[in-house]
């Protein structure tokens, strides 16, 4: 989970704790990145806020791309995402703001039980 504004990171975390899943909180895309060095075999998921300080949230999923890895992008406003600029960099689904916990959640699952396969927007 990676959000530059920390009680939301938080609050999504444990959201998605409540579910059931194991989450790590990363408050910035180069901790995240250096997490995901470490762990990689450990993260089914990123999940990441777009608009981030330095490296924003289409740049990190660029960078973290594997293709066992799911992410899920999630923004208020971006001119520069859709759809089909978040499949070519590895976004499978890309959720707006403001969020509904229930389809957010409802999203990750999805993108988990099928890997590879690009979920429409929500919200």
């Amino acid at each position: 989970m990676v959000d530059n504004e920390q009680a939301v990171a938080v609050m999504i975390g444990q959201t998605l704790q409540h579910f059931g899943y194991r989450v790590t909180i990363c408050t910035n895309s180069q901790e995240a990145l250096t997490f995901f060095g470490r762990v990689p075999s450990d993260i089914d998921a990123i999940v990441t806020d777009m608009t981030m300080p330095r490296l924003t949230g289409d740049l990190l999923a660029a960078k973290a791309m594997r293709s066992d890895v799911s992410v899920l992008l999630y923004t208020g406003y971006s001119k520069k995402l859709g759809n089909q600029n978040a499949a070519e960099i590895g976004v499978e689904a890309l959720c707006m703001k403001p969020l509904s916990m229930k389809a957010f959640v409802g999203t990750l699952r999805a993108i988990l039980d099928h890997p590879s396969r690009q979920i429409a927007s929500r919200e």
